[in-house]
């Protein structure tokens, strides 16, 4: 017996009064969650959150920069233990994906001045203790480069000992921005494994894959390694030997959207599981809908409480010689057990983690780092046992990084499905299309629909979202000659849609030849997906042919397939 044919294949009227809103391919960046900031301290949230409100930024962007000051401040200084033989520090790398003019600097300038601020003064007590070391030294080479004109052998090798012994401190720095990684591990040597990569810009995945030379194959390693906190060896002829133990470097960037979308065409980043280590922050920008009449309504006392509560928290930490160690309490434990296993669980084939099985495991330690953060910010670094609150409020911050990290590896194609659906939908928009017909669409998408019948899930993946209806029907099945391309209508006002709920189709998923889209993306629904039982797919197996042909009922429209 034939299957009923689907309702969702019916024809609907043309008329926009008559078309429901159609539900965006993945979701829409409306579906992905703020960041949840009520996980931070007062005194921290209190000053994120007015940052928020006076820049008209996301409050991702400032909470998550706070998460980065934290970094900063306590990498190397104190580590989370979940076991005995498991070892977390407290660096992170974040990315947060916004576009041109969204308020990224001034962000920076509200969050993280207050360290920068401090490495100025760090930077102003230590200027004459390395001038008058620079002034000793340039005397004892005198002393010695006379010694060796005259002869004096004695006098010249006790010069010599005296400058092989001499050290001369190094400038104490914070942070940095652009830099390459040869210079990163020069200056994580001299600043004792620990540093901040801080940047507006999205350079610094250029300078990871060689930026500064383009033939040289990237040495990502040091990377790698400076996030794990392993030993860091760089060998190099005529320059030394750079050795730094257990390094902590802390990356907090901000990137245009295209940036992420354009990791996917390195593999060389992905491959060796350097992004695996980012945790992805993809705000909805505010861009075009703030208030330009709105006046900033800073509060300086809570401004001055957190710059107070950052300077504490350094002062606390920064005589440690050693790392302080901190263990989770069992309720603590057994909640992070817990939600690991359920993430394991979402490893499984067809599981709903799947396509994230990589990066998942690194979110685990990067939660565990923010339990230890929050903990320190909390005032509670005394206590050696993090509590059963801090901890569910961390993996709140992880359940955060999951959404956003969806969002991320669906535009690197991770869903196959959405992803096609998703260009389907780009060729629509680009072509302010309002009808096509299988043909086109099979035409238009070779790379991604090598055969007729790969269109059916993709555009009854659109047909259900309401972007739009076929002009036949009955179910839609393929394989047969001689017969009419079946044809779609598009939505009446599927622009306005589109740029409503950020669906960024030439951006995300084209080959785009048009110069830089600075455009927003959206985020995944990853929900399971099965086409209609309506939906019949059948192969001619007479026809090798790739154009393979479409049995419908027409309603419109006498092309033929």
């Amino acid at each position: 017996m034939s299957p009923e044919p689907n309702p969702l294949l019916r024809l609907i009227p043309g008329t926009p009064e008559e078309w429901p809103d159609p539900i965006p391919i993945g979701g829409g960046l409306d579906a992905l969650p703020p960041f949840p900031v009520d996980v931070l301290p007062p005194w921290a949230r209190l000053h994120a959150e007015q940052v928020a409100a006076e820049l008209q930024v996301p409050v991702d962007l400032p909470a998550t920069l706070v998460l980065v000051a934290l970094s900063t401040i306590a990498a190397k200084r104190a580590e989370v233990w979940p076991t005995r033989s498991w070892r977390e520090q407290l660096c992170l790398y974040l990315v947060i994906a916004l576009p041109p003019g969204a308020g990224k600097s001034p962000a920076f300038a509200q969050i993280l001045g207050p360290l920068e601020r401090l490495e100025r003064d760090l930077i102003e007590d230590a200027r004459p203790r390395i001038e008058e070391a620079e002034t000793r030294r340039a005397v004892i080479e005198k002393l010695y480069r006379k010694a060796v004109d005259k002869g004096e052998v004695t006098e010249a090798l006790t010069y010599g000992d005296d400058l092989r012994l001499m050290k001369i401190e190094a400038e104490p720095r914070l942070f940095v921005d652009d830099v390459t990684v040869e210079k990163m591990g020069e200056m994580l040597r001299d600043q004792r494994g620990r540093l901040a990569l801080v940047s507006t810009e999205g350079g610094l995945f250029d300078q990871m894959v060689g930026r500064y030379s383009e033939k040289v194959k990237a040495s990502l390693d040091p990377y790698l390694m400076m996030w794990s906190g392993d030993t860091v060896r760089v060998d190099r002829i005529g320059r030394g030997s750079i050795v730094i133990d257990k390094p902590a470097l802390t990356i907090g960037v901000t990137v245009q959207p295209t940036v992420l979308q354009s990791l996917a065409e390195r593999p060389e980043l992905k491959g060796r599981g350097l992004t695996a280590r980012f945790m992805y922050c993809v705000p909805q920008s505010n861009v075009g809908y703030r208030d330009m009449s709105a006046e900033a309504r800073m509060d300086p006392e809570i401004a001055e409480k957190y710059d107070a509560g950052l300077l504490a928290l350094w002062r606390r930490l920064v005589p440690l010689e050693t790392p302080e160690r901190f263990e989770l309490s069992r309720e603590a434990h057994t909640a992070f057990v817990v939600w690991r296993q359920e993430m394991e669980t979402g490893r499984r084939p067809g599981g709903s983690l799947v396509a994230l099985t990589e990066w998942t495991t690194k979110v685990e330690s990067s939660v565990l780092r923010v339990a230890g953060l929050l903990h320190l910010a909390d005032g509670h670094g005394a206590s050696r046992l993090i509590d059963a609150n801090t901890m569910d409020r961390a993996l709140r911050v992880g359940e955060f990084w999951i959404t956003h990290a969806r969002a991320v590896h669906e535009m690197w194609g991770a869903d196959p499905l959405t992803h096609v659906a998703r260009k389907i939908l780009a060729w629509i928009a680009d072509g302010e299309l309002r009808e096509f017909s299988v043909r086109d669409c099979y035409a238009a998408h070779r790379s991604d629909i090598p055969r007729a019948d790969d269109a059916v899930e993709p555009l009854t993946l659109l047909t259900e979202r309401g972007w739009i209806q076929p002009l036949f029907e009955g179910p839609l099945s393929v394989g047969k000659r001689g017969v009419p391309s079946p044809r779609f209508q598009v939505h009446p006002e599927m622009a306005s849609h589109v740029r409503h709920n950020h669906v960024v189709m030439r951006a995300m998923c084209l080959e785009t030849k048009k110069g830089d889209l600075s455009l927003s993306p959206y985020s995944p629904n990853h929900e399971e997906y099965s086409p209609p039982m309506s939906v019949q797919t059948t192969h001619n197996a007479h026809d090798a042919h790739d154009a393979h042909e479409q049995n419908v009922t027409p309603r419109g429209g006498d092309e033929v397939f």
